[in-house]
């Protein structure tokens, strides 16, 4: 109780000062906890290769592509966050802890690196502090200045564990703009160059160009545009907040703003009317991202245009159909997944009432892969 509590109000401070976007210089490291993070102790001296720098130790499983670890234990310092939410964009998970006095001595450098490798780009770094107490977080990210509208800190000690790491100390997964796991690695390794240590993993983000994709933000906007459109990247879009930031800007700078929201929200309504000329599933993500558009920004002409073509799509009785199948379909695989035979009745029952449909074909397809059908 009493440490949930110390947690509550160190990742309420942190929370106030990654809203406040406060910037403090890189620094010598502070005073340090003198436990142990619960996933493993202080690492073996000469445990470590060349290429990685002291304090971080080698992986010794990893999680297979696809399979994400849950984000459902992380206590975060803001709104929540899903894998979900970030989708089309590189998901950076990066474990770290500050008990370590070597890992201290470099982890400015790595943050500075990774700071400047992620701007105006499509990548959100899910800093998850993993120690055994939240208590010397705040301190120590504020030491090396590691905030920015795309880095969003959490606190959960059993990470490391759920992605098959040796301890708590500097390891990462990259999670792809598709949602599937890439890569997972230490973020000590390095190379040497004439300019000092360069860091593998802002190295390779900085050099990669399949990273995902923008909503609102363009490298050629101003910080301060940037800064109020990261909400909306990260899903949390509100109109009301939007409209709050941009009073506050130049009148130059309001003008990206409305820029920015009309290029956007054009860009919708042309992908609703491509998706909706394909698939069943194309078809059906056109009617979910109109339903969505429909509640956004409704001053404009765009958010108009997308109410008409929901009203439009809600009268076409095959997509109506489509809808429900989806529906009762999805609601089985999410809710029946532990429970075979319950799975399979109700599998039975989407085939037999939507037998027509896409998605009814979809679950006597399950049901004939059913082994024990």
């Amino acid at each position: 109780m009493r440490t949930a509590l110390l947690a509550a109000v160190v990742l309420a401070c942190l929370s106030a000062a990654v809203l406040a976007q406060r910037q403090p210089g890189t620094g010598a490291p502070g005073a340090f906890p003198p436990g142990l993070g619960p996933q493993g102790g202080r690492p073996a001296v000469g445990q470590f290769p060349g290429t990685r720098l002291p304090g971080t130790e080698p992986i010794v499983a990893q999680p297979t592509a696809g399979n994400l670890p849950s984000l459902a234990g992380v206590q975060w310092a803001g709104q929540p966050l899903s894998f979900d939410q970030l989708a089309g964009k590189t998901v950076v998970l990066l474990v770290y802890a500050s008990w370590c006095p070597k890992c201290n001595a470099w982890s400015g450098g790595l943050f500075a690196q990774l700071k400047a490798a992620i701007r105006s780009k499509p990548v959100v770094i899910l800093a998850i502090y993993a120690d055994e107490s939240p208590r010397a977080a705040l301190p120590y990210l504020q030491q090396r200045g590691f905030f920015a509208p795309n880095i969003v800190h959490g606190y959960d000690p059993s990470m490391p564990a759920k992605l098959g790491f040796q301890s708590n100390l500097y390891h990462y997964a990259m999670i792809g703009p598709d949602g599937r796991l890439r890569a997972t690695g230490s973020a000590g390794s390095f190379f040497k160059t004439r300019e000092g240590n360069k860091f593998a993993l802002p190295v390779k983000l900085a050099a990669s160009e399949n990273l995902g994709e923008l909503k609102f933000i363009t490298p050629e906007m101003s910080e301060e545009v940037q800064a109020i459109f990261w909400p909306c990247e990260l899903g949390e879009i509100s109109e009301r907040e939007l409209q709050a930031g941009r009073r506050k800007l130049s009148a130059e700078q309001q003008k990206e703003v409305d820029a920015a929201v009309d290029r956007y929200l054009t860009g919708q309504i042309q992908r609703i009317r491509e998706l909706y000329k394909g698939t069943v599933p194309e078809r059906v993500e056109a009617y979910q991202i109109a339903d969505r558009l429909s509640g956004m920004f409704r001053s404009t002409a765009q958010s108009t245009k997308a109410r008409e073509v929901l009203e439009y799509l809600r009268n076409d009785s095959e997509l109506k159909r489509e809808l429900a199948a989806k529906k009762l379909y999805d609601s089985i695989l999410e809710g029946a997944a532990d429970n075979p035979t319950r799975r399979r009745i109700l599998l039975r029952s989407v085939k037999t009432r939507f037998k027509d449909t896409h998605y009814g074909r979809l679950a006597a397809a399950a049901l004939e892969g059913d082994p024990g059908q």
